[in-house]
């Protein structure tokens, strides 16, 4: 029987949660190894096909991307591993699937081999990324954009097909380790996100007031969903502002809630209005003053433990319009021997469940030990 291998990425915390889900798919899934941190293979017996679209139907919560391994080149570290990987893609039998109309984007990164190589540069555009130089120079002769520029092209004349990073329907993933290479041609929907190993890079700019921006920019891109141009959004947890001023740039009304004081920048936003409280209390003002459905959107970042957050956004979604979507956080405890944070966040979402209609979770890039959901009445 054929077997297949696929490279998986998911936060460190999670990979047990990740392989988890992935044995939805396939119970006797085994795991591979360990190649980084945030990276692992794993192998079943359904075909390529069988597995990613399944999974990717599924939408999962904790894996951020895989891609089916198809190749593997040793690697010398001089310039003529270029050469190989060239040889490689050439060789792979899905080039020929690819229809002459469609778009690809070759993706191609580096595996951290500690985790802070992999939070460093968040934030930052992805080009830089790509030509970061390795904290091991003598190493890496070329880096992960020198390996797009060399196989983009190739890919282009075999197949006929155009490159668009931003909206490819195909993607070649390269994954560099010091001494191998991982490679695979697959249909982008079967990768779970358009990033190189889930990692969704935002550029810095001068207004950016907190890297949780980054955060919602994130969750809203993973969940396909837009920022209403028009009404009030309610920011709960909004210090020191950096949704507010996402939801201000959108156009929105915002009334941000947070004991804590607001960026200098954003306080004499003629679209603000600060409640200088806690979220508990800003609700309980609310239901007295019968301020129901009045919130285009509600967002919230609040550093609460996980079940109390669910129960306080089934009680806010008194708040929310018709039509409205709310994004929050739920924060999770590290794992112990007792304390399993997938369980407590299944727990948490069914909670969520009984109230909204729609609940969409996802551990995402921007994520630390928190899964961000998506709810809708």
């Amino acid at each position: 029987m054929t077997q297949s291998t696929f490279l998986v990425s998911s936060a460190p915390e999670f990979q047990g949660a990740a392989l988890n889900e992935l044995r939805l798919c396939d119970p006797r899934l085994a795991y591979g190894e360990s190649l980084a941190p945030d990276t692992f293979t794993v192998r079943t017996e359904r075909s390529e096909d069988a597995l990613a679209t399944t999974f990717a139907e599924m939408e999962p919560t904790y894996t951020r991307h895989l891609f089916p391994v198809q190749a593997h080149v040793a690697l010398a570290s001089t310039l003529a591993d270029l050469d190989a990987m060239k040889a490689a893609v050439q060789g792979l039998p899905g080039l020929a699937t690819v229809p002459a109309d469609a778009t690809f984007s070759v993706q191609a990164r580096w595996l951290a081999d500690k985790l802070s190589d992999a939070e460093e540069f968040d934030d930052v555009d992805v080009d830089v990324v790509a030509q970061k130089p390795s904290h091991n120079p003598t190493a890496r002769p070329y880096t992960a954009f020198a390996i797009k520029e060399i196989l983009a092209p190739l890919i282009a004349s075999e197949t006929g097909a155009r490159e668009s990073v931003t909206a490819p329907d195909w993607v070649l993933s390269v994954v560099c380790a010091e001494r191998q290479a991982w490679i695979g041609l697959s249909p982008a929907r079967w990768n779970l996100s358009n990033w190189a190993g889930g990692m969704h890079r935002f550029a810095r700019h001068p207004e950016l007031i907190s890297r949780a921006e980054s955060k919602l920019q994130e969750a809203l891109e993973a969940f396909d969903v837009a920022l209403p141009t028009r009404g009030t959004a309610l920011d709960l947890g909004a210090a020191p502002g950096g949704w507010t001023r996402l939801l201000l740039e959108a156009g929105l009304q915002v009334v941000a809630v947070d004991p804590a004081a607001l960026d200098p920048r954003l306080v004499k936003n003629p679209a603000l209005a600060h409640y200088r409280g806690y979220a508990q209390d800003f609700l309980n003002a609310a239901l007295r003053e019968d301020k129901r459905a009045n919130y285009a959107m509600i967002v919230s970042d609040l550093r609460v433990d996980v079940f109390e957050a669910a129960r306080l956004m089934a009680d806010y979604a008194a708040l929310l319009a018709p039509n409205g979507v709310l994004i929050t956080t739920l924060k999770l405890p590290h794992a112990t021997r007792t304390v399993k944070p997938e369980a407590l966040a299944r727990k948490a979402l069914k909670m969520l469940g009984q109230t909204f209609s729609t609940v969409r979770a996802r551990q995402l890039f921007h994520n630390r030990q928190e899964i961000t959901v998506l709810l809708r009445k």
